[in-house]
């Protein structure tokens, strides 16, 4: 029986004062372990020296690939990029900047073995309060089940790798839409350490992106929202109407000429909205369709 292969997706972007202590922390944990291992760093055109020292890595250990995107494409561009090009029977997707400690791949791969598709690394620790927005909005706006704290870290089968790769998309989030996909998952809990170099590189516009990318690309419930807000609105404005009526038959006053322009405008714009959101619905369903996502994965059947 062949050991299994795994392998370790780095993606890397002006990391040249880590890579190296990474490096050296990934190589003592996978040299105790029994399973085949291939390493991959994925230099989303690093600025730095990340290029070269990546290559000399290559040239002394066979089991390093590194690959350099012709652009700075961001994080989520590089780990499928780095996915799309694993041999491994299960790849881990790490950070490369220390963060996610290498001594966890241990942990992901015991989850794996014991039937888990997906294995998810959780903070045991508040990831920021934007970070908390953002999956806040996600529990409230989508159907998808992903770690209420956030992760950085997985470990993905085969199986949903390729599920993963086989979708064109472009503006998405391989976090999302690899818990779209819906394989069984587990998770571990770990404690996402502090950087030992360098900075961030997940800025405040990086994060409103993946907020918008995230919203479009998982909800439609914005639209649906407008729907319901316009119905609530006409409704409102159907009201004031009666109201208005209401007051001449049983009172016989008249009301302000403004009431009547409010009650117009409430019913009129409400009818609009209504509409909109009807006509987004034939839009997203339409913009669903032309992603080309897989519409099921088979994870078994009777010949295997």
């Amino acid at each position: 029986m062949t050991a299994d292969k795994i392998s370790l997706v780095f993606p890397c972007y002006n990391e040249e004062e880590t890579i190296e202590l990474l490096y050296k922390e990934i190589v003592v944990t996978i040299n105790e372990m029994p399973e085949k291992f291939e390493i991959i760093f994925v230099d989303d055109h690093s600025a730095d020296r990340t290029r070269e020292i990546l290559k000399s890595m290559s040239e002394k250990d066979p089991r390093v690939k590194y690959f350099r995107l012709n652009k700075n494409s961001g994080s989520h561009t590089a780990i499928f990029a780095g996915l799309s090009n694993c041999t491994g029977d299960a790849a881990i997707v790490m950070a490369a900047d220390l963060q996610d400690p290498p001594r966890f791949i241990p942990e992901l791969i015991e989850q794996w073995r014991s039937g888990s598709k997906v294995v998810w690394g959780v903070r045991n620790s508040s990831p920021g309060i934007p970070s908390e927005i953002y999956y806040t909005a996600i529990k409230w706006f989508t159907a998808i089940k992903v770690p209420p704290m956030g992760t950085c870290l997985f470990l993905a089968d085969r199986m949903a790798i390729n599920a993963l790769t086989s979708s064109p998309e472009k503006h998405t989030s391989v976090f999302m839409l690899l818990a779209w996909l819906g394989f069984d998952s587990s998770s571990i809990t770990y404690h996402k350490d502090d950087r030992v170099a360098g900075t961030s590189k997940w800025t405040l516009d990086a994060k409103i992106k993946m907020f918008v990318d995230t919203m479009l690309a998982f909800s439609d419930m914005p639209i649906r929202y407008m729907s319901i807000l316009g119905i609530g609105t006409a409704i409102g404005g159907i009201l004031c109407s009666f109201a208005m009526v209401a007051n001449f038959l049983m009172r016989g006053q008249t009301m302000p000429g403004w009431m009547m322009v409010l009650a117009a405008v409430l019913f009129v714009g409400g009818i609009q909205m209504t509409m909109l959101g009807l006509l987004g619905e034939y839009l997203w369903r339409t913009y669903d369709e032309s992603r080309r996502r897989p519409r099921y994965v088979i994870e078994s059947n009777s010949d295997s």
